[in-house]
């Protein structure tokens, strides 16, 4: 969570991330969701797509497990939310958030083809998020 949130979540905060992901599946038919590994049914982090708040875009993400990491499946989680949104969904461009300090999920988007397009505050991006700096990388059909 450090480069998330920078805190830890309580069970209010993840309560309440729960119920937006159920509102973003119904209400867009995406979200994000747990990650299992294909060799076995553990869970090894989260992925997904959900809407942008305030740029009317959608964003892929990924968070994994410290003892999955550096093992190439963010890449591989990447590259198949990016071919998901532009061969299932129609989507011709989407896009990443993460904090200017987390250069391994930069690494990651930068292998999966993305490319690096601003930086904002993430507050301009969605409400609920930090006024501090953000980097966001495009995907482009």
């Amino acid at each position: 969570m450090r480069f998330i949130t920078g805190e830890t979540w309580n069970d209010d905060q993840r309560a309440m991330f729960l119920e937006r992901q159920a509102a973003y599946l119904r209400d867009v038919g995406m979200c994000f969701g747990p990650v299992e590994h294909r060799l076995g049914e553990q869970v090894i982090g989260l992925a997904g797509m959900s809407p942008l708040e305030h740029v009317a875009e959608y964003q892929v993400g990924w968070w994994i497990d410290p003892e999955w990491q550096g093992k190439g499946l963010a890449t591989e989680l990447a590259r198949g939310l990016i071919r998901h949104a532009f061969d299932v969904l129609g989507m011709t461009r989407v896009l990443a958030v993460m904090y200017p300090g987390n250069h391994a999920s930069r690494t990651v988007a930068e292998r999966a083809g993305m490319r690096f397009l601003e930086t904002r505050l993430a507050s301009e991006i969605e409400s609920r998020w930090k006024a501090e700096p953000c980097h966001v990388y495009v995907a482009e059909a």
